[in-house]
């Protein structure tokens, strides 16, 4: 689905990616883990759209979407939730999820976000930021999801949670994933990686380091990349 290939990108003349490679497959959570600064959001930025890349190709089902903008690859069918959830805390959680909302019906959509993240239908009237930090993932998650979405970049959907909240991430990144949508999820919880990803990739210096299933990741890895 997903096709990442020597990807470099910068930051004025800080280099930051080195030539990534990587892929998704139809259906598979893919987890990107490393120690901060590796590169892992811009990584998923670039894949948006957001960073230009300096070299590399990123094929998305099959096309080359390495120098659309943004827009167009949202349209294609990429969803983004991003580090520090980013809802628009001025608007309330209906106008939040219409700002998500791409084409199609509306009203069916919000219903099936509704059915999914019920929280968030007791709290449609609410302002983003009366929210609490879960329910502003929640929200941040759902707003995605209105796009409907082939593949989903989620960029540390876990960070700053309690512990209660973090096993709802869990579970909402395994039900989008049931529900056929490919995960490409940056993370820095091991544990949420082990219990929601099929592969695992990890990132040292800008680069891809070692690439492993889930079910053979040891804990010497786990160690050598992390620290943990």
């Amino acid at each position: 689905m997903l096709t990442v290939e020597n990807l470099q990108a910068a930051y004025g003349k800080s280099r930051i990616l080195q030539g990534v490679a990587l892929s998704v497959g139809e259906g598979e959570v893919v987890g990107v883990l490393g120690r901060n600064g590796v590169g892992k959001t811009t990584l998923l930025m670039t894949i948006l759209g957001l960073v230009k890349p300096l070299a590399g190709t990123i094929r998305f089902r099959g096309t080359d979407i390495t120098r659309l903008e943004t827009h167009a690859i949202a349209r294609r069918g990429i969803g983004y939730v991003p580090q520090g959830r980013r809802i628009f805390a001025r608007l309330t959680v209906l106008e939040n999820l219409r700002a998500g909302h791409v084409d199609g019906d509306f009203g069916g959509k919000l219903r099936e976000v509704f059915e999914r993240f019920p929280r968030l239908a007791e709290r449609r009237a609410q302002l983003g930021r009366t929210l609490s930090g879960g329910e502003q993932q929640m929200l941040a998650i759902a707003r995605a999801e209105m796009s409907e979405p082939r593949l989903m970049l989620m960029d540390e959907p876990t960070e700053g949670l309690m512990p209660s909240m973090v096993e709802e991430m869990r579970r909402a990144i395994k039900a989008m994933n049931e529900r056929g949508r490919a995960i490409l999820l940056v993370e820095q919880n091991i544990e949420t990686a082990l219990r929601t990803c099929h592969r695992i990739y990890f990132m040292e210096k800008g680069l891809i380091a070692h690439e492993t299933a889930t079910a053979g990741l040891t804990s010497q890895v786990v160690h050598r990349y992390l620290g943990v």
